[in-house]
């Protein structure tokens, strides 16, 4: 696994919690609030947390430009709702 620096300090390289389920069965599961996996298909194909703890937080060196702009982006929230559907002629309304 990469580290951070020399030391390894500020990042512990894997976390997984393992479970045994009332059938008695191991089950893994990788923990809500990761920010990062990694997968070695030379070991196995489940993937590792990365759990990252900083000692100090990242200062960026580059901020990008600000738009000259506003940018509207499309979204279709109800396309993925189950049980709404919208006609065309509906969906003409909206425009």
């Amino acid at each position: 696994m990469g580290y951070i620096d020399e030391d390894c300090s500020g990042i512990i390289p894997k976390q997984l919690i393992t479970m045994i389920t009332s059938s008695g069965e191991c089950i893994d599961r990788l923990p809500a609030l990761i920010k990062r996996e990694t997968q070695d298909l030379s070991v196995r194909k489940a993937y590792d947390a990365i759990f990252w703890n900083l000692p100090e937080k990242y200062v960026w060196k580059e901020t990008p430009p600000k738009p000259e702009s506003l940018r509207n982006y499309e979204a279709h929230y109800v396309s993925g709702m189950p049980g709404l559907y919208i006609s065309a002629s509906e969906k003409r309304d909206y425009e």
